[in-house]
């Protein structure tokens, strides 16, 4: 596998990591249930770890389709852009979700307003990957680039 298609199915995982874990908060900040809230920061944590992967492997990609004549370069630099203030806000997103599993560990509980912040930053940040997945789409998809582009 090359490092243009490991960027390509990477770069999903984040996206859906994201989904299901403001998914969890939502639920459970509504139910008040520290312990499941607990479990949607824990997969942010995650999320950390992986978008570290999914930047390295996609600066690899632009690397290889330089190479490529057909590629919109402007697209790349676009997406690229984006990607890094995406990778920001991951990054903030889990070491918020760090600190605040450190005070529920030692509190045994999340004060509300850390946890409306971990949801709106969690809400933020999947607007933004999502934003990021669709450039990265428009670099070599022609037929999404013809309805959306």
């Amino acid at each position: 596998m090359n490092t243009v298609y490991a960027h390509l199915v990477l770069n999903h995982a984040p996206l859906f990591i994201l989904i299901f874990s403001l998914g969890l908060q939502v639920y459970y900040f509504q139910n008040g249930k520290e312990q499941g809230f607990s479990n949607g920061l824990k997969l942010n944590i995650i999320n950390l770890l992986l978008i570290f992967m999914v930047l390295r492997s996609g600066e690899l990609s632009e690397i290889a389709l330089d190479k490529i004549h057909n590629i919109d370069q402007m697209r790349i630099d676009v997406h690229s852009e984006i990607a890094y203030k995406s990778f920001y806000l991951l990054t903030f997103l889990g070491i918020l979700s760090l600190l605040n599993l450190a005070i529920f560990k030692y509190r045994g509980s999340i004060p509300i307003f850390l946890k409306l912040i971990l949801v709106l930053s969690s809400f933020v940040s999947l607007i933004m990957i999502s934003y990021t997945v669709h450039l990265g789409a428009l670099i070599r998809h022609p037929e999404i680039r013809e309805i959306f582009g």
